[in-house]
């Protein structure tokens, strides 16, 4: 699980962080903790943000990233799921990606939150992440998973 999350998942980069606002945006702080590697400090700015506020789904997406790389798995799925839930077309299918992720990187793809997210994507083919599932079922369906070998 932990070799095909990394072949997977993408660290979000400064240059994400900058398409995402511009230098003065109210995010700064937290993209400058995730940028330096600050984990908790990025997880205590993203997470601050209330729910009734405007650009809470895009905290909850940064502190899902912050919280995957700092190995809080539950913190990261919770985060994921919440934009999910807000269903803005600009974080959803990327929320969604990396939950599937996030199990991943956990060892938990025996539970059925893994499964589901997994097979929606895998089965949308207008998803961003369409290919990219369909191409990970098939490792984890492949002969040298299934028989408990390395890749």
């Amino acid at each position: 699980d932990a070799s095909l999350f990394a072949t997977h998942y993408e660290k979000p980069t400064q240059s994400t962080f900058r398409s995402a606002a511009g230098a003065n945006d109210s995010f700064e702080t937290g993209f400058k903790a995730l940028e330096n590697n600050n984990l908790p400090a990025a997880i205590d700015f993203f997470q601050s943000l209330p729910p009734n506020d405007a650009r809470y789904a895009e905290a909850q997406y940064w502190l899902g990233h912050a919280a995957l790389q700092d190995k809080q798995y539950d913190r990261a799925i919770a985060a994921f799921q919440a934009v999910i839930g807000r269903d803005e077309v600009k974080f959803t299918e990327k929320a969604q990606w990396n939950l599937v992720l996030t199990y991943l990187a956990a060892g938990r793809t025996e539970e059925a939150g893994f499964q589901t997210s997994l097979t929606g994507i895998a089965n949308n083919e207008n998803h961003s992440f369409h290919q990219q599932a369909l191409a990970l079922q098939q490792k984890l369906n492949g002969f040298f998973r299934s028989n408990g070998l390395p890749y």
